[in-house]
């Protein structure tokens, strides 16, 4: 019984990497973004934005080279136009704000020494976040961190769209 219990999960790797199945984040990255340099155009920002640490946290993971040096690189991938709302939802009987929604966008393209491989595109992710009136700080570190959830998601979506894109042939 506990060798059958063996063999079937021995098997059952071989099985799912027969069908074509792969873990998150395991599949080979397209030429392009395999030694890449990040450029992200922010004004007058003093820290790196979320998204462009989580981009370049989730591109090293995946093997690829983030350089430094803009001529060391296979290509460019900008990071432009991250933009950062916070809108109201709905207030309280005293008109006090209860319900916010959190929108973020940002712009990205990919281009190396011949062109422009992806044309620049916009993504955009939105929440609401909801608090008592009273708990004014606790919102505020609540917002921080649905904001850099936001961008941190939004990367995981610029580097999908990017595979995407990279393996189907190119801009558009």
């Amino acid at each position: 019984m506990a060798s059958r219990r063996l063999l079937l999960a021995s098997l059952l790797p071989a099985a799912l990497a027969g069908c074509g199945f792969r873990l998150q984040g395991s599949r080979p990255l397209p030429e392009p973004l395999q030694r890449v340099y990040l450029d992200s155009q922010q004004p007058y920002s003093v820290d790196e934005p979320p998204v462009e640490t989580s981009l370049r946290t989730r591109l090293r993971r995946r093997g690829a080279v983030v350089t430094g040096d803009r001529g060391d690189a296979n290509a460019v991938l900008t990071i432009t136009d991250l933009r950062e709302e916070s809108n109201v939802l709905s207030v309280n009987t005293r008109g006090r704000a209860i319900e916010f929604e959190i929108f973020v966008e940002v712009t990205f393209s990919l281009s190396d020494d011949e062109g422009v491989l992806i044309a620049p595109q916009t993504l955009s992710a939105r929440r609401a976040l909801s608090f008592p009136s009273e708990q004014i700080l606790p919102k505020e570190s609540e917002e921080e961190r649905l904001k850099t959830y936001l961008q941190d998601e939004l990367a995981e979506r610029i580097l999908l769209q990017l595979e995407v894109r990279l393996t189907q042939g190119g801009e558009g």
